[in-house]
């Protein structure tokens, strides 16, 4: 053996101490993902807690078409009890209430036994002034030509005719009425130039006749 390979001396590597060694701490497995909660499913008594509530609004919604077919049929009687009855069956229907009590009023107004026609001079005059404010000149001349007959000198009662013939565009007979007011009462005269109801008369030469000089014209009166 040769001195050379007397020398070699074979060189161990140095243990690295325990405490200088690096442990790598073993990976963690993810955990398998927890399902995510479903949304809530009906339970059966929601279920028929809900078919329940389907099931009045439906019978409260037939009562209200049984009522409203009523009542465009102008049986009032019959649609006011249907309507009351829905109100006090399901309180719980809000949006039916309230278009219930509303045709529940109609009902009632039309229920009423219309008011006795008018008997004295001062409730058929009345009448007549609602009648012409309501537009229903026709009306107010019947009222006042019964009023005319119970009470002939009766200056407003003319001046009321001439209204509501000027309101109807007739004219002349508007004009005869109005002459005859200003004949019992020459105060009407100045009223009439200020009457905004004749203004359809402005351009007639009766009725300027008329307001300016009443008293140089006879009266024609009209047979009522």
């Amino acid at each position: 053996m040769s001195v050379w390979g007397n020398s070699l001396v074979k060189q161990r590597r140095p243990r690295k101490s325990p405490s200088s060694s690096r442990v790598t701490p073993p990976k963690r497995r993810r955990s398998a993902a927890k399902p995510k909660k479903s949304s809530r499913q009906a339970k059966p008594a929601d279920s028929e807690a809900l078919k329940a509530r389907q099931d009045r609004y439906a019978e409260a919604l037939q009562l209200y078409e049984r009522a409203l077919g009523a009542l465009q049929g102008r049986d009032f009687q019959t649609a006011g009890t249907t309507f009351k009855q829905l109100i006090d069956q399901f309180p719980e229907e809000r949006e039916l209430h309230e278009r219930s009590r509303l045709y529940l009023l109609v009902c009632e107004r039309e229920s009423q036994p219309p008011p006795p026609p008018p008997q004295t001079l001062e409730e058929r005059i009345y009448a007549a002034t609602l009648a012409i404010n309501a537009g229903s000149s026709e009306e107010a001349i019947q009222y006042l030509t019964a009023a005319a007959e119970q009470e002939p000198e009766n200056d407003h009662i003319y001046y009321m005719l001439a209204v509501a013939h000027a309101l109807r565009a007739e004219i002349q007979t508007a004009v005869e009425h109005l002459r005859h007011a200003i004949e019992l009462n020459s105060e009407n005269r100045l009223r009439a130039a200020q009457e905004p109801d004749f203004d359809p008369l402005r351009s007639d030469e009766w009725f300027l006749t008329a307001i300016a000089n009443p008293g140089q014209h006879a009266s024609s009166r009209l047979s009522n």
